[in-house]
């Protein structure tokens, strides 16, 4: 709130018992955006890019909207072991009409996609899972990917640190899903980190 106040652009108002913060993020002159949130509880915070996707979450935590439990979405799934980061997209296969600058013919093919970072025992583990069409649409994407990693190694094969963190890569289709696992000691991952952040300090 101390950081809220000393934003000039910083306003307040009501919504039901609550109350939504909106500011003018700036990273530079060129780069800015308006947020906003809500100190829902003590331990939740709700940001958003605008606030009518604040007041549509906290209609949900509220009671008044229906939640992602017991809806049957591809969003409403358990997390792994030990995660601390979830992240879901459903409709991937929608952005194909829009017009953006950029989108993966795998994100065509995709119905959804989920993804899971956390810890789980000393390790870093990243979980994810693409949902596609059909089991042979599966198929090919695991081998594109399954290329990408091999092309990967060959152009840095001279890198034992990025060739660990390949071989920890395990690419698997089963159905129509893409199952993308990853599981690295931390200490491995850091070191891994460390070298990559001493090579772009050196380029640079």
């Amino acid at each position: 709130m101390e950081l809220l106040r000393a934003n000039a652009s910083h306003r307040v108002e009501a919504f039901g018992d609550h109350e939504l913060h909106t500011w003018v993020q700036e990273v530079d002159a060129t780069h800015k955006s308006t947020v906003t949130g809500c100190f829902y509880r003590a331990n939740l915070v709700v940001v958003g890019r605008d606030a009518d996707e604040v007041r549509s979450a906290l209609g949900v935590l509220d009671g008044e909207s229906p939640r992602l439990a017991g809806s049957g979405s591809a969003l409403d799934r358990e997390a792994a072991k030990g995660t601390v980061f979830q992240g879901g997209v459903i409709g991937l296969a929608d952005l194909a009409g829009e017009h953006l600058p950029f989108v993966s013919p795998i994100i065509h093919h995709a119905e959804s996609l989920s993804l899971d970072l956390g810890e789980d025992g000393g390790d870093v583990v990243v979980r994810a899972r693409l949902v596609t069409p059909t089991p042979e649409v599966a198929g090919r994407v695991r081998d594109v990917l399954s290329g990408f990693r091999g092309m990967t190694a060959l152009e840095r094969d001279a890198d034992q640190y990025i060739l660990d963190a390949l071989d920890a890569l395990k690419i698997t289709a089963d159905a129509r899903t893409v199952a993308i696992d990853w599981r690295m000691p931390g200490v491995e991952v850091m070191r891994l980190v460390e070298n990559e952040w001493a090579k772009q300090r050196k380029a640079n």
